[in-house]
């Protein structure tokens, strides 16, 4: 008796663990810390991506780039940017700019569900201003300092990236801030 009753013991266990197997199987792919499917953006959909970084108390470059959908990039430097003035990317240094890439970068970052406005009251750190337009409506998110969320930061850090890439850019004026 003794010996069956280790056989059914062991039997029992074996019927548990196939069943924690096959339930570890069907949860496969439904992993809570996966980032959830976005919806396909028609590159269209997006038309506009500015990137604005404001001066601080210390040596913050201030800047504002601007991307258009089948347009040049530009660029306003004002203070401690690497270029002071008004300038257009030269269309055969960055004929698109990775606009579409650019686009799929805000799409993937969830840029559209991010606040408006993030630590507002912080007076000595750079702000950063990013801003879109989709479907002819502009969303734009500011943050008065460097801890943002990492989304903000990946979206500025990515514009930053293209405009390095650009590297012939025309000089359209000496004008140090955008007219509003």
């Amino acid at each position: 008796m003794e010996n069956g009753r280790t056989d059914k013991s062991w039997l029992f266990l074996m019927l548990i663990t196939l069943f924690a197997i096959s339930a570890c199987k069907a949860g496969e792919g439904q992993n809570a810390n996966r980032r959830p499917m976005i919806r396909e953006t028609k590159i269209s959909e997006i038309t506009e991506i500015t990137l604005e970084r404001g001066a601080c108390f210390g040596e913050c470059p201030a800047y504002k780039v601007t991307f258009r959908q089948n347009r040049p990039a530009t660029y306003i430097g004002d203070a401690y940017a690497p270029m002071i003035g008004t300038y257009e990317a030269a269309s055969d240094s960055c004929s698109e700019c990775y606009f579409a890439e650019l686009a799929t970068s805000l799409e993937l970052q969830g840029f559209f569900d991010l606040q408006e406005t993030y630590h507002e009251n912080m007076v000595d750190d750079s702000r950063i201003v990013v801003s879109a337009v989709r479907n002819g409506k502009k969303k734009t998110v500011t943050s008065n300092d460097s801890r943002s969320p990492v989304e903000l930061w990946g979206i500025a850090m990515t514009i930053d990236g293209v405009v390095s890439k650009i590297v012939k850019w025309n000089k359209i004026s000496s004008q140090r801030s955008s007219p509003q």
